[in-house]
Order: structure tokens, then sequence, then C-alpha cells
């Protein structure tokens, strides 16, 4: 009977569901006091922002992954993680070690405390969140794969946004310049923008832009099935060209130009006193 027991454990032991438990969790803290001013994150690390004038990066991930960990900071301050090299660089051994590490939910966190924010680049399934409001200078987002920034709220002097894959993000966004903002694939962007000296925005492939606020004049483009939402954005001036099967839907006070092809459309709020259309001037309407 006692024999019968070590083989029941030992084969609960070694087996694949058992090897699958994650590991504990190391703590690593870096670049205290030293200059913080953005992030890179990877795969599917959770970034924390915290506003702070002490600045530190403080990490909390799987032991099983620290063979794997890249954690950096470079030149400009911005700190990257992620785990794993190029799949092409590792051996077969490696490959397999790694996949059997990654088929279960590892911790892969990120805190950064730190003042100001002036880049931000997700990709993978990484994922950042800030309870605080922050400001910055010149500040550029990416974001790629499934990445998603659910909530943030930040001023400026200009703002430069790029999304694709199938990311999500939702911006409030204080800006004395500029607001460019580019989303494709099957994205989907959700701004709400005051004070806006000049908007330009880009939506193509399947991507869904939605913008709300108010600004002074707007340059947007929009292609293939994508969708520029800006029912509650309140422009003096507006040019706008569709493409494919897209829409724009706008809010224009003073003037709107169109060029549109294909399928598209073009449905406008206000009462613009100057509206110039080419091409299919038949599909710019106003909502009734």
């Amino acid at each position: 009977m006692k024999k019968l027991i070590w083989i029941l454990a030992a084969s609960l032991l070694f087996s694949p569901a058992a090897c699958l438990l994650a590991g504990e969790n190391i703590r690593d803290v870096r670049y205290e006091n030293e200059s913080i001013t953005g992030v890179s994150a990877s795969a599917a690390f959770q970034v924390e922002l915290i506003q702070s004038d002490r600045t530190k990066a403080v990490l909390e991930i799987d032991e099983e992954l620290q063979p794997y960990l890249r954690f950096s900071r470079d030149e400009s301050g911005v700190v990257s993680v992620g785990v794993g090299a190029l799949w092409n660089r590792m051996s077969k051994r490696e490959q397999r070690e790694f996949s059997r590490i990654m088929r279960i939910d590892r911790t892969m966190k990120l805190t950064l405390y730190l003042p100001h924010v002036n880049a931000i680049q997700l990709s993978g399934t990484s994922r950042l969140t800030a309870s605080d409001a922050f400001s910055g200078d010149s500040i550029n987002i990416r974001l790629s794969g499934s990445s998603s920034l659910p909530e943030l709220e930040i001023s400026g002097a200009t703002l430069k946004m790029e999304c694709s894959g199938s990311s999500t993000a939702s911006l409030t966004v204080h800006l004395s310049d500029d607001l460019q903002v580019s989303a494709s694939g099957s994205t989907h962007v959700n701004l709400t923008a005051f004070g806006i000296s000049n908007s330009i925005l880009s939506a193509f492939s399947n991507a869904t832009l939605t913008i709300k606020g108010d600004g002074d004049q707007g340059n947007w483009r929009s292609g293939g099935a994508a969708r520029i939402i800006g029912d509650d954005f309140v422009l003096k001036k507006l040019s706008v060209t569709t493409l494919g099967t897209s829409s724009v839907h706008a809010n224009v006070t003073e003037s709107l130009t169109t060029q549109s092809g294909g399928s598209s459309s073009v449905r406008y709020r206000g009462a613009p006193s100057h509206i110039q259309s080419s091409f299919g001037g038949s599909s710019v309407q106003p909502i009734p």
C-alpha cells in the first residue's frame, strides 16, 4: 500500500499539470533617483505609473521568468521590460522550456515612480494604468498587438499617438498645440480633448477612433472600413478625406472641406457657413 502511495505521489509531482505551477515572485528595484521619462513594455507586462518626484522602477516577476527577463533604461530615461529573446535566436531546448513556462499566467508587473511622462510604448498583451494625471512635453504613445491603455489623463504641448493591431486606448488630453493620432487594424481609441489647436487624425482598416471635446481646426483621413466619430468634438474648421467604405462624423461651426471616394461618407453637425466638396460630394450630408 505504501509503495502505491509513493507511486501516485511521484506521478502527481512530475505530471504536466504540476510542471505548470508558477514559481515564487521576485522583486527588483532599479534606477532610484535617476531620470525616468517613460516606459516600453512587451509580452504580458502590467505597468502602473505613479506620480512622484523620487524616481524608481519596481519590478515583480515569476522567478522562472528571470532568466528570460529584459530590464533596462536607455539614455533618454525610458525603462524597457520584456521576457524572452528573439525566438529564432533560441535553441530548440530554450524554445521548449520557454513555451512550457508561458503556458500559464505568470507575474509580470512594473511600477514606475516618475514626475512626468514623455513616452509610452506597449506591445503584446501589455497593459498600462495610472491613477494620477500626468504632464509631459512632446508626448509619444505607441500601442500594438493586443495591448491596452484603459484610462490616462495627460497634458502637454503635443501628443503623437500610433495604435495598431487590436490595441485599445482611452485618454483625456489637455494640449497647448497639436494632437496627432493614427489608428489602424481593429484598434479602438477613445479621446476626450479640449482646446486643441490642430487635430490630425487618421483611421484605416477596421479601426474606430472616437473623439469628444473641442478644438480650433482639424485634418482627418479615413480609409478601408474605419470610422472617425467626432459628433461631440466641436471644431471651427475641418478638412476631411475619406476612402473605401469608411465614414467620418464631425461637428463643424465655420468651414468644412471634404474629398471622398468609393462608398465612403461624411456626416456633420453644426452649421458651417462654407462647405466645399470634391469627388463623391453626394456622400457629404448633415446629420438630421
